[in-house]
């Protein structure tokens, strides 16, 4: 586990924690709301980033076994790594929305106690809040992986400028 990942997780208790405090000001509808934007971002990054894989995927395999280095293997798996991640992200988000959506009306059938209520919204909303926390993570990973497709992109074009006719 990097320090990245660490920091990733940090952040999410941090996020809960907070979500967990301000959540019993924040009414179950406001919840319900939420969820429906994060099916749909979730929906997004599942599809785009989905997409993007199987169109490399193929490159990816195929550089791998061609390649006669185990760095660029590693580089290429690492790219691969790259993609899962924010999809299996998306996914769990996706997962997590689908349940709060069954199991919310289902808990709001019993006849709960007061306390137990009490407890309920915070805990919601501050599971909705990791998700949102969740969906942004993934967004910065997403850029963070275009850009350094573009950064790998631009030197091998720059390698390649030499053996290239203007």
């Amino acid at each position: 586990m990097s320090l990245k990942d660490i920091i990733a997780i940090v952040l999410a208790i941090i996020v809960f924690a907070i979500g967990f405090k301000y959540g019993s000001n924040i009414p179950f509808a406001n919840h319900k709301e939420i969820i429906g934007f994060l099916i749909t971002l979730s929906a997004i990054i599942f599809g785009v980033v989905g997409a993007w894989l199987s169109i490399t995927k193929i490159e990816i395999q195929q550089g791998i076994l061609d390649t006669t280095s185990n760095t660029q293997a590693n580089t290429l798996m690492k790219r691969a790594r790259e993609l899962i991640k924010p999809l299996t992200i998306a996914s769990l988000v996706l997962i997590c929305a689908i349940l709060f959506i069954f199991i919310q009306p289902i808990l709001t059938s019993f006849n709960l106690s007061v306390e137990i209520k009490d407890y309920l919204r915070p805990t919601s909303f501050a599971i909705v809040s990791v998700m949102g926390y969740s969906l942004i993570y993934c967004l910065g990973c997403i850029i963070l992986q275009s850009a350094d497709f573009l950064l790998n992109l631009s030197q091998e074009n720059q390698l390649l400028r030499t053996n290239r006719f203007n």
